[in-house]
């Protein structure tokens, strides 16, 4: 068996299943190494506790979620002096969401960015820890689903290494280059 096939694989008959978990097992404790995570699930467990661990140790950012105020958005870009004389603002958590599940439902191969722009201070991070939380809340514990992740640019961005930013990041998480290497085929972030 190969990664991929032990994955997928999903027998049917108690033999099968026995074989199965011994083999899997295997694969974790021998091929992997048991520090390792073997399965898409024990990837998002780790990422959970990441999580879990990162806002314990930042308080300020535990104490603003319980508080959250939604942020307004608009689709111009921001400008130092304006304060959305337009009123045309819209719920951003809303259309976030919004956007994520037509992406869904459409399954677009293209890749779609979203651009936060505003005043220092003015929550995009906290947006973005609520929003992560909300995704989280609604995770579905397969491979198919996207695994939502936050990075903070200011903590792993490194101009040299630009383009390995969302390993950077995970390695953060406690998640080693060989195992992003292998979960990197199987879900998406």
């Amino acid at each position: 068996f190969v990664y991929d096939q032990l994955c997928k694989f999903k027998p049917t008959k108690m033999k099968g299943q026995a074989i199965y978990v011994i083999l899997f097992e295997y694969f974790k404790k021998h091929i992997m190494g048991e520090m390792n995570p073997a399965s898409c699930s024990d990837v998002i467990s780790l990422l959970k506790e990441s999580r879990k661990q990162e806002l314990e140790e930042d308080t300020t950012i535990l104490q603003a979620l319980e508080t959250y105020i939604p942020l307004q958005a608009n689709n111009y870009s921001y400008i130092s002096n304006d304060d959305n004389n337009k009123n045309d603002a819209y719920d951003c958590h809303q259309y976030i969401i919004d956007s994520l599940r037509e992406d869904k439902e459409e399954k677009k191969n293209e890749q779609q960015v979203i651009i936060l722009q505003g005043k220092s201070g003015s929550g995009k991070s906290l947006f973005c820890r609520h929003l992560e939380e909300a995704l989280w809340e609604t995770h579905v514990n397969s491979s198919t689903t996207s695994i939502p992740v936050y990075i903070s640019l200011p903590k792993c961005y490194n101009e040299l290494n630009e383009k390995q930013i969302i390993s950077q990041a995970l390695q953060m998480k406690n998640i080693n280059k060989e195992v992003i290497d292998v979960i990197r085929e199987n879900i998406s972030f």
